[in-house]
């Protein structure tokens, strides 16, 4: 079972992006910070895990809307620097977990949107081992809202109410977000709790979601519906996700099951030493 045994508290580094703020009126200038996080139970043949969502931005305000590069790009690329400094592991011995929503509008005028992120995922493709992972609801892939855009990619794993088995790992994966709307990446509350007990019941090491849980709580936003299948299960994976930002980056549910939010941050899962 892979278990996160401690995070520093402190971020490796601090990725400078830019958005358009909560309704549009003005832009955002922030950070996307990168965590280093320690896991036991990580196979032999990987060094490490790089796990990201909700990279919703862009490097720039000071080009053109259509020489702007999306922050997933910036990213990936910027994780060549630390490797290369050996603040991260080698990419080719890490995997890619990516939990959805890659895509902002360029023009930074307004939040959300849909639009294509395959190339953000095929920027972790050039540069990591593997990449698994889910899409959010502002996500395309060729254009559309599915994954057949990847079909017969190498060390591509897309995933949406399926497991598979990479490097050792068991990873599962549910796409988007619960919702009876038809809007793009939406699953019923019961399609949704039937692809969940389908692949827990498999006994993933590695839940990837899009829409997390929530923690009543500490008033923490997510589906309740989610802690409700989960709490059925004796096996509890590390459930990754984003969606929405938590100020905790690792946290637990009382089913034991361990938490990651990843919601517009990046961690660096390594081996405990």
């Amino acid at each position: 079972m892979l278990r996160i045994t401690r995070i520093d508290p402190e971020p490796l580094e601090r990725i400078p992006s830019v958005n358009a703020a909560p309704g549009g009126r003005r832009t955002e200038y922030t950070f996307v910070p990168v965590y280093r996080a320690y896991v036991e139970g990580l196979p032999e043949s990987l060094q490490g895990l790089l796990v990201t969502s909700d990279l919703q931005g862009y490097d720039t305000d000071r080009v053109p809307p259509q020489e702007r590069r999306l922050l997933g790009h910036v990213v990936a690329d910027f994780t060549d620097d630390l490797a290369e400094l050996e603040m991260i592991p080698d990419q080719l011995a890490v995997g890619a977990l990516l939990a959805g929503d890659f895509y902002a509008i360029n023009t930074l005028d307004k939040r959300g949107g849909l639009g294509n992120v395959e190339g953000v995922w095929g920027s972790f493709l050039e540069r990591f081992r593997w990449v698994a992972g889910v899409s959010g609801n502002h996500d395309q892939f060729g254009g559309a809202c599915d994954f057949e855009v990847f079909t017969g990619q190498a060390n591509c794993y897309p995933l949406h109410g399926r497991v598979i088995e990479v490097d050792g790992l068991s990873i599962a994966g549910i796409s988007g977000i619960i919702g009876t709307s038809r809007k793009p990446w939406r699953c019923s509350p019961k399609e949704w709790e039937r692809m969940a007990e389908r692949v827990l019941e498999q006994e993933p090491d590695i839940l990837i979601l899009h829409q997390g849980p929530e923690n009543p709580v500490k008033r923490r936003k997510g589906h309740p519906l989610v802690n409700e299948v989960l709490a059925r299960f004796e096996h509890q994976p590390l459930v990754i996700f984003g969606h929405c930002r938590w100020p905790e980056v690792v946290s637990s549910l009382p089913s034991g099951a361990q938490l990651l939010n990843v919601d517009y941050r990046a961690v660096m899962l390594v081996p405990e030493v």
